[in-house]
């Protein structure tokens, strides 16, 4: 319709530019939608994988642990119950009985000794004889003294700053993140860091490897699936995790763990 000279335009949301505009928004906001749907897929995917695996390592563990108590505890206890009966069965014989009884004390020894293996793989003993920082320094000397890789450690003091459920995952993450190192890196050296800092523990686990592209990291290799429980640890005590690496260019492992506590207004 015309009046005059004029041309009546009609509504800008009716113009056939502004349809466009909002077909193109429509097509962007259900791109963004399937995106974010076949991430989350993704990472359910990836989640469930890790979990299967996660559960076929625990099946692994108990039935390595069963055969460790079976085979080794348990044969030991019946070398001591023999001896002990013959000893019982002999006892005129004084020289046989203590030689009986020297191999008894000496098998009970190892016994004890493996049973210590045992369960301090299940919990470390070094957290409640020790605490956390030494027992922490202690899974670090021990790597520097029997491998090839220069191992440093510069960790404050951090006794007690965390609840004691969460300071066998602590160890974990850090047993788990040297091993890594020691398996995967092809590392010169390595370094563990943990600074206290207000409410919260940063960790910085370092080294000179070999690295590789976090980017394409996936649950289905070994280290692909020590990172995954390092980040479900991490994520299960309520912290945070992030890992730089670059091919050729070494590898950090990051995480902050809140403290509950102003630690820094003891000082």
């Amino acid at each position: 319709m015309t009046t005059g000279f004029f041309v009546e335009q009609p509504p800008f949301w009716e113009t056939a530019y502004s349809q466009i505009i909002l077909i193109c928004i429509l097509a962007l906001i259900g791109y963004a939608f399937y995106f974010q749907r076949k991430r989350r897929r993704r990472s359910l995917h990836e989640q469930n994988v890790f979990t299967r695996q996660l559960i076929e390592s625990m099946e692994a563990e108990r039935k390595r642990i069963a055969f460790e108590l079976h085979d080794s505890i348990g044969q030991e206890l019946l070398i001591i119950k023999n001896m002990a009966l013959l000893a019982l069965n002999d006892l005129k014989n004084k020289k046989n009985v203590r030689d009986q009884l020297e191999e008894i004390s000496q098998t009970a020894s190892q016994a004890i000794q493996e049973t210590r293996e045992i369960t301090n793989n299940l919990r470390p003993y070094q957290i409640d004889r020790l605490g956390l920082k030494k027992s922490l320094e202690s899974i670090i000397n021990r790597a520097a003294q029997t491998t090839t890789i220069s191992f440093t450690s510069d960790i404050d003091p951090i006794d007690n700053l965390i609840p004691k459920e969460m300071e066998i995952h602590v160890y974990r993450i850090i047993q788990e993140c040297v091993n890594n190192i020691i398996k995967h890196a092809h590392a010169t050296a390595g370094k563990v860091t943990i600074k206290r800092w207000y409410n919260r523990l940063n960790i910085d686990v370092e080294d000179d490897g070999t690295g590789f592209d976090v980017s394409l990291q996936r649950t289905q290799n070994e280290r692909g699936l020590g990172l995954q429980g390092i980040a479900e640890r991490t994520r299960f005590i309520g912290g945070a995790m992030r890992i730089e690496s670059n091919p050729g260019k070494g590898t950090r492992v990051l995480i902050t763990i809140k403290t509950y506590d102003r630690i820094n207004d003891e000082n």
